[in-house]
């Protein structure tokens, strides 16, 4: 008996409850990759990469046949289509090759498979959805998940399903492809077209071209030798010259003392004599000049003390979906607060932190600095350069960098005369590890502590290799 056509599913008024789906649209689609693979199959496959896609089952089937038959580059045709159906015996499945003509005859034209394609991907992305937000209302009813750990599931998920970026296997020909795209973009900008630079010349040419790509940059050093100063400086430069947006967590200082630096640094006023209500007749208008400049730039401050890892997390992927952040900085790591342990194993608890900002650059991809301290090993050898065992409470921190940076003071002669401090301090930025470049690479730059900003030294300073630890 011959097997009656199927015919494309109604939807129903009793239906509405059904999970979001348009078999009008998924018979159309079907029908305009029969009526012309070649034209449209890799416009569908780019927008439905799955057979998921699809809530009816027969459309389902019938379309990972299709996938099937375009990745082995076969053509998307009826007789290909039937023997494939047949050979998987699900053709009297799907309505037999009837159905499979009524969707190729049902088709005038493929101008139409644009709207189709919107309304199936729409409803696919919707039934994403209801599962996702079906599995946390259960994850919610459960007393054993731990909060925190749910709500950085929710904001993740709700993430995924708004960028599409869901965990997926990338097949090699075109991670290749996006390879030889990027090295093509580098060889006519003379360098990688998207790198933020930070200002410091010398830093960048170390560091190829500036900052890019997902990496965690650790800037290292011990209290009070600048590492604010220098992570202040590198987001004016990126905001207010580059005009990039930048997020700022200061876990240290609260905002209003991170804008009054910046202000003296920008406009060559001394920090202390701010403090101290002793500033030139000039300094006002030179601070109104610079204060214009920073309230335009994009930079996001967030001073909320105490931070843990999900809550950085949580906020930093809000702000580059709204504010289109592509620069991250932390200040700094070991004020970054872990859940799971309580303060029982601080080195685990580091290094969960650690891993988990790096993930943070990987998911969002762009560049994360973080800044941490060195422990107090490296002053009991005065004038010993910084090596990465000297990163304080984890080796984990050295693992999951892509870049450690480690800024060195040098001795100096000079005193300021209201005090015996130097006003300029030599540092050089010790490059202890990069993935993808040089490293053991020092970058000489001066400190001057009364405007808390780092600059270029007039004048390269000879590198005396042997300092480098080996």
């Amino acid at each position: 008996m011959k097997p009656t056509p199927k015919q494309p599913p109604q939807a129903k008024p009793e239906d509405a409850l059904l999970p979001p789906n348009d078999p009008r649209a998924e018979a159309g689609v079907l029908g305009c990759i029969l009526m012309d693979s070649r034209e449209c199959m890799d416009d569908v496959v780019e927008r439905l990469p799955s057979k998921e896609c699809f809530y009816d089952t027969a459309h389902a089937i019938i379309y990972d046949a299709m996938l099937d038959l375009h990745s082995r580059q076969k053509p998307v045709e009826m007789i290909g289509l039937q023997s494939l159906l047949t050979k998987r015996e699900c053709l009297e499945h799907v309505g037999g090759i009837s159905y499979l003509l009524q969707l190729e005859n049902d088709i005038p034209t493929i101008a139409a498979l644009d709207f189709y394609l919107e309304n199936v991907e729409a409803h696919a992305i919707r039934r994403r959805g209801v599962a996702i937000f079906t599995n946390l209302v259960r994850e919610c009813f459960e007393s054993s998940s731990d909060l925190p750990d749910l709500l950085d599931s929710i904001e993740r998920q709700a993430l995924a399903l708004r960028t599409g970026r869901a965990a997926e296997i990338k097949p090699l020909p075109g991670v290749v492809d996006s390879v030889m795209r990027q090295i093509e973009d580098i060889t006519q900008h003379k360098g990688i077209p998207d790198a933020i630079p930070t200002g410091f010349p010398g830093l960048d040419r170390q560091l190829t071209s500036g900052l890019c790509g997902s990496k965690m940059v650790v800037i290292a050093a011990r209290p009070s030798a600048g590492k604010t100063a220098i992570a202040a400086n590198i987001i004016e430069h990126v905001a207010i010259d580059c005009k990039i947006p930048v997020a700022f967590f200061s876990l240290e200082m609260d905002a209003e003392e991170l804008v009054s630096r910046m202000v003296c640094s920008r406009s060559g006023v001394n920090f202390e004599d701010l403090t101290n209500g002793r500033l030139h007749p000039n300094a006002p208008l030179a601070m109104v000049r610079s204060s214009n400049d920073i309230r335009r730039a994009p930079i996001l401050i967030d001073d909320t003390g105490a931070l843990n890892v999900n809550q950085i997390r949580a906020r930093a992927r809000r702000m580059v979906q709204r504010h289109k952040v592509r620069l991250i900085v932390v200040d700094y790591l070991q004020l970054v607060s872990g859940e799971k342990y309580k303060k029982e194993n601080r080195q685990q608890e580091v290094a969960d932190i650690s891993s988990a900002l790096k993930g943070l650059a990987k998911e969002l991809r762009i560049p994360v600095i973080v800044l941490a301290q060195l422990n107090r090993e490296i002053e009991k050898d005065k004038g010993r350069c910084p090596r990465l065992s000297d990163l304080r409470e984890s080796g984990a921190i050295e693992q999951n960098a892509d870049v450690v940076i480690m800024l060195w003071p040098q001795p100096t002669d000079s005193v300021d005369p209201d005090g015996d401090e130097p006003s300029e301090i030599p540092v050089k930025l010790f490059i202890a590890k990069q993935r993808n470049g040089p490293r053991n690479r020092f970058v000489p730059l001066v400190f001057q502590r009364q405007f808390t900003r780092f600059v270029n030294p007039s004048k390269t300073t000879e590198i005396d290799e042997s300092d480098i630890p080996l």
